[in-house]
């Protein structure tokens, strides 16, 4: 059985690499777009 605190520490690791994801993706994008002009 998979107690809570397995859960617990399932949910934050997701969130935490979710976060790392989401700033990566923003800062790829702002360099793309300031490679290309058109976007």
């Amino acid at each position: 059985m998979v107690g809570v605190q397995d859960v617990e520490i399932y949910f934050t690791m997701l969130a935490v690499i979710l976060i790392f994801y989401m700033r990566a993706h923003k800062a790829t994008m702002t360099r793309y777009r300031g490679q290309v002009p058109l976007l």
